[in-house]
């Protein structure tokens, strides 16, 4: 959409968010949540804010526990949010999902975990990628988790979406189901202390954000523009 300049934001400038004395090699680092004042923004119109300072948005605190829901229902939710996709019959109805992996990740092992806790209808499968030697796929033939799967997050990678029952979790489901998103679709950065996620879904990737905020955890969001080409 298309904002004038003199459209009003609630902006906190960059110093106020990022810690001048602790610097890294992208950066300022981001200041604790905690030491962060937001009553130090202010009002400013669109041509007045500089590049680097950060918008205000309120926080949706509602939170709804489903009486179904269990980590172990966060945790595979994450896991098919990152790398899932269905399992369909001849008419094109949903019958389970896949999960392609790569063999190291933590859903290969945590995969049989959650087929104890959830009592899945069949005994998950782990097989060899037909594409690389270095990841798995995993089968999950089980309807109902599937049919949970779509309601909550829905297929395709570009079309994928948060409901709002998942929005509105609880904190510590929440977190079961962005450690699951994250150690798939995630990369973890040893030298800066950070983890990020790649997506290229750009709602889901707002949604994601909107979440960790809910939990404390501040995340910029960067946009990379691939050039066309054999390697793209």
């Amino acid at each position: 959409c298309y904002i004038t300049g003199d459209h009003p934001y609630l902006i906190l400038e960059n110093s106020d968010v990022r810690d001048r004395s602790n610097q890294s090699k992208s950066g300022f680092k981001f200041k604790n949540l905690e030491d962060i004042d937001v009553l130090k923004a202010k009002w400013k119109h669109a041509s007045c804010i500089n590049p680097g300072d950060y918008a205000v948005t309120p926080i949706n605190s509602i939170e709804e526990k489903p009486e179904y829901l269990t980590k172990e229902h966060a945790r595979l939710l994450g896991y098919y949010g990152a790398e899932g996709s269905f399992i369909r019959n001849k008419k094109k109805e949903i019958r389970g999902f896949t999960l392609s992996v790569n063999k190291k990740d933590q859903a290969v092992y945590d995969i049989f975990n959650l087929h104890k806790k959830l009592k899945f209808k069949n005994k998950p499968i782990v097989r060899e990628h037909y594409k690389s030697d270095n990841a798995a796929i995993i089968e999950v033939h089980d309807t109902e988790l599937a049919e949970f799967c779509n309601k909550n997050i829905g297929s395709l990678a570009k079309k994928k979406r948060l409901s709002l029952e998942v929005m509105q979790w609880p904190k510590e489901y929440q977190l079961e189901f962005l450690g699951a998103y994250l150690s798939g679709d995630g990369f973890f950065d040893t030298a800066k202390s950070a983890a990020g996620i790649a997506t290229a879904n750009e709602q889901l990737a707002n949604q994601l954000v909107y979440m960790l905020a809910r939990n404390g955890i501040p995340a910029p969001v960067f946009k990379l523009e691939h050039k066309g080409g054999r390697n793209s």
